[in-house]
């Protein structure tokens, strides 16, 4: 049964190299806490 789902499966699709890997998203989250820490001080 296993099989013929995974025959009938369409390959996985391949995704465009300019999609944010988290690495953007991880430094502006830094960037604010950053920014966030020197106002508090």
């Amino acid at each position: 049964m296993l099989t013929v789902l995974v025959a009938q499966c369409p390959t996985p699709a391949e995704e465009p190299l300019d999609r944010d890997p988290g690495l953007l998203t991880l430094a502006f989250a830094l960037a604010r806490h950053l920014r966030r820490g020197a106002r508090a001080v």
